[in-house]
């Protein structure tokens, strides 16, 4: 049993290092931060909201939840993190909704006014 707790707590550790480094507020986002009924909608291009319960628990923070759709088919999303510009799939049943810019964290709303600042560039 101590070395199970041992190995946990060095997992916690790592976990909060892992955050620490990334330096975005602790914070999780639900459907709350979405537009109602979202998930109906055509996707592609849109700015959506996954599952933390998908991501790895170092992940479970609203910036590796943000993720825009770059191509849409019958089974899986291609997205575009809008933080860490990462490539990945998501399934249909991990999105909770295309996410509502009046209702997300002012911070994160600074932050991907500057991202797209920079891409205009």
């Amino acid at each position: 049993m101590a070395e199970f707790l041992s190995r946990l707590s060095t997992q916690l550790e790592h976990i909060s290092v892992k955050r620490t480094e990334q330096g975005f507020p602790i914070e999780i986002l639900t459907e709350v931060h979405c537009i109602e009924n979202s998930r109906k909608q055509n996707l592609e291009n849109q700015l959506i909201v996954t599952k933390p319960d998908y991501l790895a628990p170092e992940y479970h923070t609203t910036a590796h939840q943000l993720n825009i759709v770059i191509n849409e088919n019958n089974c899986y999303l291609l997205c575009k993190n809008t933080f860490t510009g990462e490539y990945k799939y998501f399934e249909y049943s991990e999105v909770i909704g295309i996410a509502d810019m009046k209702k997300l964290p002012q911070w994160v709303t600074e932050k991907l006014k500057k991202e797209l600042n920079n891409e205009e560039r």
